[in-house]
């Protein structure tokens, strides 16, 4: 019986002395995939710190970006307000100018069309007055051949008297 009760607790010595070792192995293992889990970790948090300074660094540069495009859209707006100032002068004035231009151009329209009025007016009455001249002179020339008509038979019958006193003189 002793034989059995050495026996038993020389298998639990065995058995503690196993799981010891079980653990020893078990820890050794967990102690080297931890190692391993720093050791990548730390790379990991290396390359973590090396983008997010390469993103500042980035951030950086696009901020300037954008204060340097905030400025250039601030002066191309400023640049755009006085250009459509300036455009709405000038429309204002080219429209000022057009009325101008459009009051004048009725104004000498209307001084036209007085003027084209009397002369047509004056073209009427001088045609008138060439129809009665016309007609004046016809009847003067009328007037002149019978009266030159007249004078040559009268000059004739003057020729003939003449002519009949000195044939009988």
């Amino acid at each position: 019986m002793q034989c059995c009760v050495r026996r038993k607790l020389a298998r639990r010595v065995l058995r503690a002395l196993r799981q010891e070792a079980n653990s020893l192995q078990r820890y050794k293992e967990v102690s080297y995939k931890l190692e391993n889990k720093v050791v990548e970790l730390i790379q990991t948090q290396t390359v973590k710190d090396h983008l997010i300074k390469s993103l500042d660094e980035d951030k950086g540069k696009l901020e300037q970006q954008v204060t340097f495009w905030q400025e250039k859209f601030k002066a191309e707006k400023e640049l755009r307000l006085h250009v459509e100032a300036s455009l709405a002068e000038t429309v204002a004035e080219r429209e000022t100018q057009e009325e101008a231009f459009e009051e004048e151009r009725k104004a000498l329209s209307a001084d036209a069309h007085s003027k084209v009025a009397g002369v047509k007016k004056s073209l009427a009455t001088l045609q008138t007055t060439l129809d009665q001249s016309q007609e004046t002179v016809s009847k003067l020339e009328a007037e002149n051949k019978r009266l030159q008509a007249k004078i040559e038979e009268s000059a004739f019958s003057l020729f003939l008297s003449l002519f009949s006193q000195g044939e009988s003189d």
